[in-house]
Formats: C-alpha cells, structure tokens, sequence
C-alpha cells in the first residue's frame, strides 16, 4: 500500500504542472470552457496528493516503527547473551546510548522509501520536460551527475563526523550513569564539584561535535542549492527568449519552470536523504559493532540435557583469569567436589577467587583451563538453561526490579504461583515484613529495591533464588547487610531451604563458616585448606584469625592482612 501511493503521488505530482500549461494557454488564447475544465482538474488533483501524502506517511511510519523495533528487539537479544565479561568491558551508559543510535534505523528506511519516492517523481518528471523541450532538458540532465557526486562525497564526510558525534555522546551517558549509579560515594567524598567538572568537559566535546554536525549538515545544504539553482537560473533565461522567439508558449515556460523546479527539489532533497543514510549508518556503524559480537560464553551444538540433577560439583585443575587481566590468573588449579547435599562454605582474603568459583559454576564465565563439571559432566557440555535453571543465585550485592514484590520473588521461576512465592519468603525470613507491607507481596519497590533495607533486599533476593527449588545453590555473602540477629533467624530458615541441596556458601562471617559441613580456605587462588571447623582451627591460620574475630572488638580482620600459607 505504502509503494503504490508513492508511486500514485509521483505520477499524480506531474499533473499540476501539465493542468497550469492548459490554464494559462487556454486563458491566452481566449477559451474560457476549457478554462474551468483544467481549474477543476486542479482541485482533483490536490485532494487525490493530500490522499496519497498521508497513506505514504502512515505506512512509512508503520514499517520504520516496525524495523526499528526489530533491530532493537535483536541488539537485546544479543546483549542478553554476552558473558559477563563482555558486559563488563562495555560501560552501561553507552550500551544505552548504543539503543538510542538504534533509532538511525528508522531514518534510513523512511529516507530509502522517500528516496524512492523523489527519483521516481525526477524520472517521471524529466520524461514530461523532454516533451516540451528537448534542449533545455538535456542541459539539465548534464546537471545530475554532478549533483549525484556531491551527494556521495557529502555524505561520506557527513557519516565520519556522524560516527564521531555519537562516539561523543555515548562516552558522555556512560560518565552521567556511572556517576548516578554511585552519587552515594560522590557525595560521601564531596567530590560534586569535581564531577562537574569532568561532565562538563564531556558537555563541551559534544557541544564541539554537535557544532561541527550541525556545520556539516549546513555546507552539504548550502552546496546542494547552489548547484541545484546555477543551472536552473541559465535554463529559465534561454526559455524565456525561446518563448519570445515563439519556439515555446508562456503555457510550456511556466510548466518547464514548475517541472523543473519540482524535479531540482526532489533532487536536492535526493542529496539530502543521502546524506542523512550515510550519517544514520555512521551512527549505526557502532550498533553493528555490538551486533557483530559473538558471545564467548555460547551454547554447543548438540549440547546435553540435565535430567533430574542431583547438584555434584566438581572443579578439576581450574585456572581462571579475567579477560582483562589474562596473565593475573584468579584460580590456579584449584580442585575439589561438592557431594549432593552438601554444604561448603568458601572463605579466604579479598582477590583469593571466592566469588569466581560461583560465577563458573553457571557458565558467566567459561575457564581457561580444566573442568567444571555438574552431575560428572563438563558444564560447557550441558544445555545453558538446564544448567541455570539447576542453580539458585543469591548476589553479594542484592539487586531487585522496580516492580512487586511478588514479581521480584517469582522471577526465579518460569512457572510458580502465589504458594511458592510465600514458601520461599518463609524460607528466607520474609514473609513476616512482607506482610506488614500496606500491599503485602503486592507492595511495590523502586528501582534496585529503593524504599527496602539493605537486609529486606537481601532476604527478597535468597527468596528468589530458592522460589524454584534448585538442587544447587549459591550464596555469595548473604548475610551481609544484616545483623547478628536477623542472620541467626536467616541461618535457620536457610538450614531448612539447603536441605537435600548442594550449597556454596562465599562468606566472611565466623558462625556461617561453623555452620557448613566443610570449608575451603583459599589463598592466591589455591585452595590452602579444605577440611571441617575443629581440625580447621588447629591447621589454618587464616580461619583461626577469622573466629578469634568474631566478637573482639581489637582483632584485625584476616581479610585484609596478609598470612602465610596455612
């Protein structure tokens, strides 16, 4: 439908001249009959373009809205898949902005179609001009490949200053959501004045490259009339002596001009959607980059389905480093198993790689070298959902959606109800605030939780990770934002909810070490010790200074000093 009012206005375009030539000849010449014909004619024909323009613009409208969706839709679907590491390479703020520039989209596909739209009117145009007069016509088609160079040499300029531009903007967002996402620690330091500073240099480099833009779109537009207009002022000055010289009538003259002066615009409007596809793909150049990105953490062809896991866990020789330290290896060679049901709490000094043995264990990160196996088989074998859907994951730092608190709990699960949702509450110590809620699990939170303590957020998210009843679960620091009173309650309800489920347990605080079956202690990414409370404390230095902590208000914390290998 689109198409053809495109084509219904570029033929229907062509009228008004042709109507005009008959209206003037026919006053001229004295037939007032045929007069009144070509008036009417006139009406028809703009009722019939006023149709036209509009059908044009809804279903241009339609289908732009309609990709740009689409390409959104897929630049999500690509993200979602990234590996953590990936993610982390990538600043928020400029991801969004990589959505934002996604919109360019919908700028090449309404200037692809009303490109359409204005060389198929110049065309038709250029026919009927060559009807009236061969010469003037063929001086101005010597005009068009000029006109068509300039528009590819703008535009190429236009997209290297486009891609600039947007490169600008994007590092611009990701300064205003870093900043944002940890104005608490801006403003404990008092370092406003600071940041201020540092945005608004960031303000004065897009201003820069917005000027430049703009500059940009200006020459290409000032250029594009100058050429457009030169030989349209030459033709109208030999048209008007070939209607003095009687070769053409003042009917013919006003229609070449009006034709001429309709297929000049459309062509420098031609110029123009051009140069906005180059400067849109200059915007995208950056979306395809993201787009293009293969995830490092992919699913194998073939992969194998985990059928009724039983949780076994087994590190066999794991060496890990991050992406952006490839030679500070985080684990080295660590091994040992996690028998079904069992408990292990992992405990060591900050960097010893405690909170990387849980982030393998789901595959947010794939090892360098050895196994991780679930079940006796290497996770990078296993299905990505089946192997997820099998663990329960509680963060460091407790993350909620802006949403009820019903959604946030239930999120854990693709199919559980109400029962499930106030079980695992229960669980977690949360169902008796929850209910004194003015909504109950109906309450609504804000964005990260706003409005809840950090020991609510956090009973909200080990809710979550056990709604399912994963066979495997993985804790890292749960009882961190919470006192010792409100952890004894957690460490009861959690006793019960790690019944007959594997768990590992990243923790720094002595009683929750005490409470899990066995305990790894880690140093420089090794395991040092691996054995149970008593014996532990005799063979451990590390986890000997970790329970004299608790409760002497003078030891030093052995997270932050340094010890021998124990």
């Amino acid at each position: 439908m689109g198409l053809l009012a495109i084509l219904v206005g570029a033929v229907v375009g062509l009228l008004p001249a042709y109507l005009v030539q008959h209206v003037l000849d026919a006053a001229l010449g004295g037939q007032p009959d045929q007069l009144d014909g070509y008036v009417g004619a006139i009406f028809v024909v703009v009722v019939v373009q006023g149709l036209a323009g509009v059908i044009t613009a809804v279903s241009l409208a339609s289908l732009g809205e309609r990709v740009l969706a689409d390409a959104r839709q897929h630049l999500f679907h690509r993200l979602l898949r990234w590996s953590l590491g990936q993610l982390q390479e990538q600043r928020a703020g400029e991801t969004v902005s990589r959505f934002s520039d996604v919109a360019q989209v919908h700028t090449i596909v309404w200037c692809t179609l009303t490109l359409f739209e204005n060389v198929a009117f110049s065309l038709a145009g250029l026919v009927y001009l060559w009807s009236i007069q061969a010469g003037l016509t063929s001086a101005l088609l010597a005009m068009v490949p000029v006109l068509m160079a300039s528009a590819v040499l703008f535009g190429r300029w236009n997209k290297r200053v486009m891609t600039e531009a947007t490169d600008t903007y994007a590092r611009a967002g990701g300064f205003l959501t870093e900043i944002l996402g940890n104005i608490k620690l801006v403003q404990a330091h008092t370092r406003e004045g600071y940041e201020e500073g540092r945005y608004l240099s960031h303000l004065e480099e897009s201003r820069d490259q917005a000027v430049r833009l703009a500059s940009a779109g200006a020459l290409v537009g000032a250029s594009s009339k100058l050429l457009m207009m030169v030989p349209l002022a030459i033709l109208l000055w030999f048209g008007g002596h070939m209607v003095m010289d009687g070769a053409l009538t003042a009917g013919q003259l006003t229609a070449f001009c009006m034709l001429a002066l309709g297929v000049a615009s459309r062509m420098e409007a031609t110029i123009e959607k051009v140069r906005a596809i180059m400067q849109a793909e200059g915007a995208l150049d950056r979306v395809f980059e993201l787009m293009d990105r293969v995830p490092d953490v992919v699913e194998r062809a073939g992969a194998r389905e985990l059928q009724a896991p039983r949780g076994e866990i087994e590190f066999d020789a794991v060496t890990h480093a991050y992406p952006n330290a490839t030679d500070t290896p985080v684990l080295r060679g660590i091994s040992f198993v996690a028998r079904p049901g069992e408990c292990i709490a992992l405990v060591g000094p900050s960097g010893a790689g405690k909170t990387t043995i849980l982030n393998l264990i789901p595959r947010f990160y794939d090892v360098i070298e050895g196994v991780v196996r679930v079940d006796g088989i290497d996770v990078r074998e296993l299905r990505l959902a089946d192997l997820r859907r099998a663990i329960g994951f509680v963060p460091q730092e407790p993350v909620l959606f802006s949403g009820t608190i019903y959604e946030n709990i239930a999120y854990g699960g693709a199919n559980v109800g109400p029962e499930a949702v106030e079980r695992a509450a229960r669980l977690a110590d949360a169902h008796d605030f929850i209910s004194r809620m003015p909504r109950a699990y109906q309450s609504h939170v804000g964005e990260r939780g706003a409005g809840l303590s950090g020991g609510q957020r956090q009973r909200i998210a080990i809710a979550r990770a056990i709604v399912d009843d994963p066979p495997i679960l993985l804790l890292d620091e749960p009882t961190s934002s919470l006192d010792v009173a409100s952890e004894h309650s957690i460490r009861q309800s959690l006793e019960q909810a790690m019944a007959n489920r594997t768990s590992l347990l990243v923790t720094h605080r002595p009683s929750m070490a005490r409470w899990a079956d066995r305990v790894l202690v880690l140093q420089d990414g090794r395991v040092a010790r691996d054995g149970t409370h008593e014996p532990l404390l005799e063979s451990s230095e590390f986890y000997r200074m970790l329970q004299e902590s608790e409760g002497s208000p003078n030891a030093t914390s052995p997270l932050h000093v340094a010890v021998a290998p124990a």
